[in-house]
This record gives C-alpha cells, structure tokens and sequence, in this order.
C-alpha cells in the first residue's frame, strides 16, 4: 500500500471516529436521568410543578389524631366550623351510619388550627417515618392533584390489606357484607364544568379494589390498549356530587366510638402501634378560569 492510501485510510479513520465522539456526547448531554424525565413529564400526579393554569388542582391533607373517648373528644368544638348540611341529606345520613362525618369546612384556619393542636406526630421520629410513609398503613401529609375535566382520580385513603378482609356496610338500614382479598381503600374522583365558570362539579365515591391485578383490552376511538387493574366495588350509594370553588374545603372524619367503613378505611396502627384515626381535608386549590383554558 503506498503512502497516499495510508494517508486516505488515516484521514477516514479519524473522521469515523470525530462522529462518534460527537453522536456519544449529543446522546450524553440530550438523555436526562430516568427519573427526572419521569418527573418532568409529570407521571406523578402530586407533583406541584407540572400543574397547569388550564387544569384544576385538588389538595388532599391527611390528618392523623389519637382516639378519643366519645365524651372527652376534645374536637366536638371542631365542627362548628363545618356546614354539615351542605351535604345531601340521604348521603350524609348513610355516611353517618358507616361511622363517617363528613361536611363544608366554613372556617379553614380555625377548623385546621384545632387539628394541629390534637394531631399525633410531635416526635421528630415519628414525623420522619409518616412523611417517608413508612410507619403506618393510611396515608399521610400533604398532597396535591393536579386534574382535568372528565378524567377519573384515585385517592388512596390506605395501603393494601394482605389476606382476606372483611367489610360491613349499611346502607338504608340494611348491613351488606363482602370477604375481599387485598383490600385497598380509596376515593375515585372525577370533575365536570359547572354553569358558573369560578366553580366546578365534583364527584366522589368510596371504593374498595381487591383481588390480584387483571389485564384488559380496552378499545377507544383511535386505539385498543391494555388496561391493568384489579377488582373493584364502587360504593355507589355513598357517592357525593358536590357543587365548590376555589378555596373550598372538604373533611370526612370517623364517629366516635369506631363503627362501620370508618373502622376499616380511617384508622390504623400508627408508628407506635398505638390506634389512631384519620381526618381527609379534600380542598379545591385551583379552579382555572375561562381565559386560562382558552
């Protein structure tokens, strides 16, 4: 081979090999870490900062208190500072009778402020294992759901029962029973526009998923895809369709002494193995106006 090939041969060699570092580096500096890209695309829905002005925001706190002996409860003086009769009659009257207090918070400070006095958690231990959500079954802290119209939401209320689990419900005087494997209990969510443009309609109903997860074909207009899911038993007797706005509160307690869904869907062991019961303030953060869904 002479001299000019080699030279060739050398200059192609070199050249393949400035594309290469060049692709590598793009590729490098171009592929952010999994994690991150996940997070930018906003796969979780309680992350704050993918919320759009165009889309709703529903926060959720979890509120964990002792249990209180029905007389000495000292969270009686609470509930003035919530309407109660902003629920339908027959819902909050069946709600009642499954152990669940639920009502319009009309003075969120006060009615927040008492919570904190009472509330379990004062040990920094004890604070860092609920906010890792490792200390105990039920959801804890402070989430944000940033949702749009006509989509359902899930809100965990409690992590999975392991094993076969029984649940006791009644409903207009009449007590209905199910053994369901794996129990989870949680609130599905949907919301529609309302007439007023500052409000929105929102639905929620109590629901129990169990059972191992099954995959399903389902169809749409453009496309069939698989669906995978577990079980579900929709409690539509206690479905709620509410009429808020922005700043709106809602809060669902259990009755004193523990009975009914209340037992199994808003109490636990906390950290210290001690029973404890939860309060859900459910509160329309965000209701977006008419120009920002433009």
């Amino acid at each position: 081979m002479d001299r000019s090939s080699i030279a060739v041969t050398a200059l192609r060699l070199f050249a393949v090999s400035c594309m290469v570092c060049l692709v590598g580096c793009a590729n490098w500096k171009a592929t952010p870490d999994l994690k991150d890209s996940l997070r930018t695309i906003g796969s979780d829905p309680q992350q704050s900062h993918v919320t759009s002005q165009k889309r709703f925001v529903v926060e959720v706190d979890f509120v964990h208190l002792p249990l209180f002996v029905e007389a000495n409860d000292p969270l009686v003086e609470s509930w003035q500072w919530v309407d109660e009769t902003s629920i339908e009659p027959k819902i909050r009257q069946r709600m009642f009778a499954n152990g669940i207090r639920v009502g319009r918070v009309t003075d969120y400070d006060r009615f927040r402020g008492l919570l904190t006095n009472e509330s379990v958690g004062g040990d920094v231990v004890d604070t860092f294992l609920r906010q890792a959500s490792i200390a105990t079954e039920v959801a804890s802290g402070k989430k944000q759901y940033p949702m749009r119209y006509g989509r359902r939401y899930e809100l965990p209320v409690r992590n999975p029962t392991e094993g076969q689990h029984v649940m006791l419900l009644q409903l207009d005087g009449e007590t209905v029973g199910r053994t369901l494997p794996n129990a989870q209990y949680l609130f599905a969510m949907t919301a529609r526009p309302s007439s007023n443009a500052q409000q929105i309609e929102l639905n929620l109903q109590p629901e129990v998923q169990y059972g191992d997860s099954r995959q399903k074909f389902v169809s749409s207009d453009t496309a069939l895809r698989i669906d995978t899911r577990r079980e579900s038993w929709a409690i539509e007797q206690l479905e709620m369709n509410l009429t808020l706005q922005e700043g709106d509160t809602i809060v669902f307690a259990p009755t004193m002494p523990l009975k009914g869904l209340a037992k199994q869907m808003l109490s636990s062991p906390g950290p210290d193995q001690q029973p404890q019961q939860t309060i859900i303030l459910l509160r329309v953060a965000q209701v977006p106006t008419a120009v920002d869904q433009m």
